[in-house]
C-alpha cells in the first residue's frame, strides 16, 4: 500500500512510537491506550487521503482496541487473564510490525498478513475467543 510521502512520515513516526509505548509498558490498560494510537491516527489521515486499505486497517484496529478494552474490565475477570496478557505481547509484536511497515514506505512485508494477526488477536480477546483458547484450539503464544 502507498501512501503520500507526507501521510507516510507521520504514520511510521506514530506507530514507532505507539509499538514503542506499548513494548515499555506492564500495564495492560496503559498498553491498550498506547495501541489506539494506531487507529486514531488513520482517522486523522483518512480526512485528507481516501484508500481502502488504510479503511480495513483502521476499521480492524479500532474493533480490537474495542473488543480489548472489554476484556480488560473487572467483569472479565472470570476470562483467563493470563492469555490476555500474552494476547497483548502478540498485539505490541504487530504494533512493531506495522511501524517497520510504515517506516519502509509500505514496501516490508504483508499488510493483510498483519491486518489477519491484529483481527485474530481481537477475536481471541472476547469471551468466545477466551473460550477457544481454553479449549486448547488456539495458542496465545503462537499467533
Amino acid at each position: 500500500m502507498r501512501f503520500p510521502p507526507d501521510v507516510q512520515k507521520r504514520l511510521a513516526k506514530e506507530y514507532r512510537f505507539a509499538a514503542t509505548k506499548m513494548r515499555e509498558e506492564s500495564d495492560p490498560f496503559r498498553k491498550v491506550f498506547f495501541f489506539s494510537a494506531l487507529f486514531t491516527e488513520l482517522s486523522r489521515n483518512l480526512n485528507w487521503y481516501w484508500n481502502r486499505d488504510i479503511v480495513l486497517l483502521h476499521w480492524v484496529l479500532q474493533a480490537t482496541h474495542s473488543s480489548l478494552t472489554q476484556r480488560a474490565q473487572p467483569t472479565s475477570a472470570a476470562l483467563n487473564m493470563a492469555s490476555f496478557g500474552v494476547l497483548l505481547e502478540r498485539l505490541t509484536d504487530v504494533a512493531e510490525g506495522l511501524a517497520e511497515y510504515m517506516e519502509r514506505g509500505g514496501e516490508a512485508g504483508n499488510l493483510h498478513e498483519l491486518i489477519g494477526r491484529i483481527a485474530e488477536i481481537g477475536y481471541l480477546s472476547t469471551p468466545h475467543g477466551s473460550y477457544v483458547i481454553e479449549k486448547g484450539l488456539v495458542k496465545p503464544d503462537s499467533i
